[in-house]
């Protein structure tokens, strides 16, 4: 006897005919987070600075690491073969 975990269980079933919007979901949550920023910034126009500085910073992250990847990978090969002769002369003269 066994269990088989391909099906959906009861809930699931139940909850897919009721399930809430997940774009609702989340303009709640955004409502909610200027909401809370409003509260501490104590304005109503710096929280949206602070939620659009947000997915510019993500943005600007992922360029930054996409340039390093392509930089990397047009320089990378030069000089990895002049850091392993430096390395490799070091321990040749460090050992004579």
């Amino acid at each position: 006897m066994g269990y088989d975990y391909m099906g959906m269980s009861f809930q699931e079933k139940k909850a897919q005919h009721k399930a809430f919007p997940a774009s609702a979901v989340f303009a709640f949550s955004l409502l909610f987070v200027f909401l809370i920023l409003a509260a501490l910034y104590e304005s109503w126009t710096l929280p949206f600075s602070v939620l659009l500085s947000t997915p510019v910073a993500i943005f600007g992250a992922f360029f930054i690491l996409w340039l390093r990847r392509v930089l990397l990978s047009a320089f990378l090969p030069t000089y990895m073969v002049q850091i392993e002769n430096d390395v490799y002369s070091q321990s040749v003269s460090s050992c004579s």
